[in-house]
């Protein structure tokens, strides 16, 4: 026997305040003040990198391998501020992810895009060294950005 549609037990409906998504709070830009200090920072670091690696190309090429260190510290401090202002304006902003993608693009093309450029147009620079130097210069200036980049992620979460 089969058992007529009567006979059937009918289930509760599914309360919808489960299936709700939480509100998000809005977000609270940090302040041009924490990025300032963190440019600061950046432009610091990038300094004292730049006198040491300044100095080991002097050793290696003379005169040309300071002016190469000072065109590559110049690229690498431009797009790292460059970067971190475009990373601390998008702490307080609800498409934060897309902030991040632009400032990793400045981050990233000006110094490669500077150093395909300059190895082969100008070869002064380019016999002095300038792609190692901005190489190694540029990856201070990731590693420095990357952590201040954090530090104001965290402090725009704290402030929330």
């Amino acid at each position: 026997m089969q058992p007529s549609m009567t006979d059937q037990t009918e289930t509760e409906p599914v309360k919808e305040e489960h299936l709700s998504v939480p509100q998000q709070p809005e977000p609270v830009f940090i302040g041009w003040s924490a990025i300032f200090k963190g440019t600061a920072l950046l432009v610091g670091v990038l300094l004292v990198g730049t006198v040491i690696a300044g100095f080991v190309m002097q050793q290696k090429y003379g005169t040309p391998g300071i002016i190469a260190t000072l065109c590559a510290g110049a690229v690498c401090s431009i797009s790292g501020v460059a970067a971190l202002v475009v990373t601390g304006f998008g702490t307080g902003q609800k498409d934060g992810l897309t902030y991040t993608l632009g400032s990793i693009a400045i981050r990233t093309g000006i110094p490669l895009g500077s150093a395909i450029v300059v190895s082969n147009t100008i070869p002064y620079l380019a016999k002095a060294g300038f792609f190692g130097v901005i190489v190694v210069l540029y990856l201070l200036t990731l590693s420095a950005e990357t952590l201040l980049s954090v530090r104001l992620l965290k402090k725009q979460t704290v402030t929330k």
